[in-house]
Order: structure tokens, then C-alpha cells, then sequence
């Protein structure tokens, strides 16, 4: 009787464990991917799925993004701190303008001295003072 017992514990135990390590490897997965929430949740619309409102207010929390910006014989590339390509441009406010469009509404950009600030300050500053 105590074998039954233990082996339905570990049978529940690892399906549990199995299914933490999937979610896992998915979301990085994903992640690896550059597929973000903004993304599945149109994907979601497009197929009439609803999503809870518990599941809605999780996408409008802040986040910040750190990026890195190179500029290669006159063209401005603009990376995550995975090193995933964000966007490119000719000019900061083009470039600074894609990257917006490609992240989620309300997320946050920063740009260190060492990973290119000069470059893009000036350009958000006049796409600060336009909106």
C-alpha cells in the first residue's frame, strides 16, 4: 500500500515539476525569439481569443529596457542588452522613433554613457518636446 502511495506522490510531483520546466523553457524560449507579451496578445485578438482582465493589467506594468547604440559608417544600430537587434536608422530620431514603436506601450528606454547616451539625447529631446 505505502508503494502505491509513493509512487502516485511522485507521479503528481513530477508532472508538477514537468510542467514548471516546460513554462520555463518556453518563455525563454519565446524571449530567445524577441517574441514579446504586445506580440501573443494580438496574435490572441487576431484569433478571437479573450484574455482575462488579471491577464490585461499584467501587460500595462512599466518595464525599462536597456539598449546599446552603435554607429557604423553613418548608420545608427540600436541592440537589448541580449544583444537581440532592435532597430537601425540613418538619423537618432528615426532610430529612437523605431525602437518605440517596436516595444510595449509605457516601457522605459535607457541608454548608458558607455552604450552610446551622446548619440541618442538629443533626439529624445526633440521627440519630447513634439508630444
Amino acid at each position: 500500500m505505502e508503494t502505491i502511495i509513493l509512487i502516485t506522490i511522485a507521479f503528481v510531483a513530477g508532472w508538477k515539476l514537468n510542467d514548471i520546466w516546460m513554462a520555463a523553457t518556453f518563455k525563454k524560449i519565446l524571449d530567445d525569439l524577441g517574441v514579446t507579451d504586445q506580440n501573443l496578445r494580438a496574435l490572441a485578438e487576431k484569433n478571437g481569443i479573450e484574455l482575462s482582465p488579471k491577464d490585461a493589467a499584467e501587460t500595462t506594468a512599466r518595464t525599462e529596457v536597456e539598449i546599446r547604440v552603435e554607429e557604423v559608417e553613418g548608420c545608427l544600430f540600436a541592440y537589448d542588452t541580449r544583444d537581440l537587434f532592435l532597430a537601425q536608422a540613418r538619423d537618432a530620431d528615426t532610430l529612437l522613433s523605431r525602437i518605440i514603436e517596436r516595444l510595449p506601450a509605457g516601457t522605459r528606454i535607457t541608454v548608458s554613457k558607455e552604450h552610446g547616451a551622446d548619440i541618442i539625447e538629443a533626439a529624445a529631446l526633440r521627440l519630447k518636446a513634439q508630444s
